[in-house]
């Protein structure tokens, strides 16, 4: 039997799962004035997330 393509292995993923701290940021932290600490993203990782999803994916982020 023959070995199934690298788009056909990847058309049976239904769960993507990522941590977010050094996988979706890019390590900086933003102090704010109130000393609130915001997180940087790129906006490609989100524009990945978004063609996941609609591509029939789930998607889940977890964090510490």
């Amino acid at each position: 039997m023959d070995k199934p393509s690298l788009l056909k292995k990847a058309a049976d993923i239904k769960l993507a799962v990522f941590d977010v701290d050094g996988v979706l940021t890019d390590g900086r932290l933003i102090l704010g004035e109130s000393g609130n600490e915001y997180k940087a993203f790129h906006v490609r990782d989100g524009h990945g997330l978004v063609m996941l999803r609609e591509a029939g994916c789930y998607i889940a982020v977890i964090t510490a």
